[in-house]
């Protein structure tokens, strides 16, 4: 079952951020020099993948009922996030999948459209779709 970023925004499992507005599309140059050049890039995803980590993780503690494999989950959330880890490897659900994705949206102050994000399943492909967009 394959949920859109759009259907999805809505859902919540009580974590903060859940509840996202629509921001505009950052232009390219606009970005480069408010936030920094690429080289941080790959740390800036790592860290936004972290945000959502933890949050999930205190959730998880908060709130043990309706998710199974809770023992599993809890300890691939205290996993390390390089460029190489991969969301199944997390045992990042379809929620956990968007809500990660627009940390990542908060972290650059960009909009992955439904299409893109859709096919986005690790850390690498985040940073190559940020590549490919022209986003720093």
């Amino acid at each position: 079952m394959t949920f859109s970023m759009a259907s999805m925004t809505s859902l919540t499992r009580g974590v903060a951020f859940a509840a996202h507005a629509p921001r505009p599309m950052t232009h390219p140059a606009v970005s480069r020099w408010s936030r920094g050049f690429s080289t941080e890039r790959p740390q800036r995803v790592i860290a936004a993948v972290e945000r959502y980590m933890k949050a999930r993780k205190d959730d998880l503690l908060r709130d043990d009922s309706g998710t199974e494999n809770r023992e599993e989950a809890l300890k691939a959330l205290d996993s390390a996030v390089s460029t190489g880890t991969k969301w199944d490897e997390l045992k990042f659900d379809e929620i956990d999948k968007v809500e990660v994705l627009l940390e990542v949206e908060d972290e650059f102050n960009h909009v992955i459209p439904d299409a893109d994000a859709d096919s986005i399943n690790s850390v690498q492909e985040i940073l190559n779709y940020l590549e490919k967009a022209g986003v720093n």
